[in-house]
């Protein structure tokens, strides 16, 4: 069983592998119903993700991943994890966040992003870069756990999805997820629109930390 030690804001956790379920975005097609090589759908609404489990069962979810991923209708195939302790599904985006330690230079940033052919997608601050997984990049949460190994890297935190309504702390509004200003996962489900991921008010990071949503005791004057 793969696991792997990542490295965030909130504290270290380590991923586990899900040996059944994967990741898939399929390519829209009219009037389309689910690929024979799909055994189950469990959700379609997985931050653009259909999390599916797969037919081949004679084969590790690895082996049954890269059949997957070379099929025409599939446009993108990534597997599924859990947090140790857990059994919520978390799915990578495929981008990241790094933290670069203080003094290290762009050039030497740039050398770290080409060791693992990711690309710079955003710079925020001059040590601190998004950047997404190629075609040619190994997957993000095994570039995340590569790049904490470096001595350029202070922090690497792959993007990961998780299901909203799994969370006690979100509301109970069914409009939660069309809310991008509260936690932008870079896409809204139901609109094709691209979002600027990570471009929000950090409001579902302030309320893992407060361990509440707050209070209606507390007046905020703006």
């Amino acid at each position: 069983m793969a696991k792997y030690l990542i490295n965030r804001d909130q504290g270290p956790v380590r991923l586990i592998k899900s040996q059944k379920l994967v990741g898939l975005k399929l390519k829209p097609t009219r009037g389309a119903t689910d690929p024979a090589f799909i055994e189950e759908e469990l959700r379609n609404d997985f931050g653009g993700f259909k999390l599916v489990t797969l037919k081949e069962a004679s084969k590790s979810v690895d082996e049954q991943l890269d059949e997957v991923r070379a099929e025409p209708v599939v446009d993108l195939g990534t597997h599924v994890y859990y947090a140790e302790g857990s059994d919520t599904p978390l799915v990578p985006t495929g981008e990241l966040c790094i933290t670069f330690e203080e003094g290290v230079s762009e050039g030497e940033q740039e050398l770290a992003l080409d060791e693992f052919a990711l690309k710079l997608l955003e710079r925020r601050t001059p040590y601190i870069v998004i950047a997404e997984v190629t075609p040619d990049s190994p997957n993000p949460i095994k570039v995340a756990e590569a790049l904490q190994k470096s001595m350029l890297v202070k922090i690497a935190e792959p993007d990961i999805d998780i299901i909203l309504d799994e969370y006690s702390l979100v509301p109970n509004d069914h409009l939660i997820n069309q809310q991008w200003h509260l936690q932008n996962r870079g896409q809204i489900p139901g609109v094709g629109a691209r979002l600027r991921s990570g471009a929000d008010c950090k409001v579902f990071d302030a309320w893992r930390t407060l361990g509440n949503r707050g209070s209606s005791q507390i007046t905020v004057a703006i």
